[in-house]
């Protein structure tokens, strides 16, 4: 996906579709997987089997966003948080911080890297009380 478009998207807080919300979860999927430099396998699998289960996309297309995935910027992780926290609901953002977690745990220990994606994304998503997050650690 292009990230112009998605810079585009968040001038005013639009709406999202369903298809444009399935996107920028993705991309904060795969920054968890890429963030420290290293696209374990394990974490590709993991996150191959989230976007089809869990956000519905077809192999075909969870295959196409890898491949054409690139790591994000700060500013850009602050976007997509921002319209996440403002398209989704509080249960669907824990969700996706557990997705997160998960990901980052799937090669076996998460690294200070993917530790500190994931309290930043949190504090974006507005989800910043201290002791769900260590109960979403221990995931």
């Amino acid at each position: 996906m292009a990230l112009s478009f998605l810079r585009g998207m968040f001038q005013k807080n639009p709406v999202l579709s369903a298809s444009e919300i399935e996107d920028v979860i993705s991309n904060l999927l795969l920054e968890m997987v890429w963030i420290d430099g290293d696209a374990h396998e394990d974490e590709i699998k993991h996150v191959v089997h989230l976007l089809a289960m869990r956000y519905n996309s077809d192999d075909e297309t969870v295959r196409r966003k890898i491949d054409g995935f690139k790591n994000v910027t700060q500013k850009d992780i602050e976007a997509l948080a921002k319209q996440l926290r403002d398209n989704l609901k509080g249960r669907d953002r824990v969700m996706l911080l557990r997705d997160l977690w998960t990901i980052a745990k799937a090669n076996g220990v998460a690294d200070s890297y993917e530790q500190k994606l994931f309290h930043r994304v949190a504090h974006l998503l507005g989800i910043t009380e201290s002791e769900f997050l260590e109960k979403c650690i221990k995931i």
